[in-house]
């Protein structure tokens, strides 16, 4: 029932899609990912739907990971990198969170009952 839920999300998409009314998953005039997608992606033995923004081909903005029917992980991409603050989810509870500038992860944080139980800044070494 949990899978048939979330794949709600994409089945909506879908019969708008069919109907003319498609918000999801367009393509600019030079066939590139624009707007909101909504994409599944493999993950061990499950799938995971990613909702996110694209801007001529690249993500852009608000993106949101699922598994089932909880939201695992949600954040920002700038020109198609992570960019600020991630926060994931473990059952619907915070666990962890993690910074990033231009795609580079430069500090995560564990969470348990709601305080942070491990910081650590990364010092990137090129």
């Amino acid at each position: 029932m949990k899978i048939l839920k979330i794949s709600l999300i994409t089945l909506t998409a879908l019969i708008l899609h069919s109907c003319g009314i498609n918000s999801f998953n367009k393509y600019n005039a030079a066939n590139e990912k624009n707007k909101k997608w909504i994409e599944m992606e493999p993950h061990q033995d499950s799938i995971l739907y990613i909702i996110s923004n694209y801007k001529n081909g690249v993500r852009n903005g608000n993106a949101k990971i699922y598994y089932e029917d909880n939201i695992v992980g949600k954040g920002k991409y700038k020109n198609g990198l992570k960019q600020g603050e991630w926060l994931f989810y473990k059952k619907g509870i915070l666990f962890r969170k993690e910074l990033f500038k231009e795609g580079i992860k430069t500090k995560y944080e564990e969470i348990e009952n709601g305080k942070v139980v491990k910081s650590v800044i990364i010092t990137p070494s090129f």
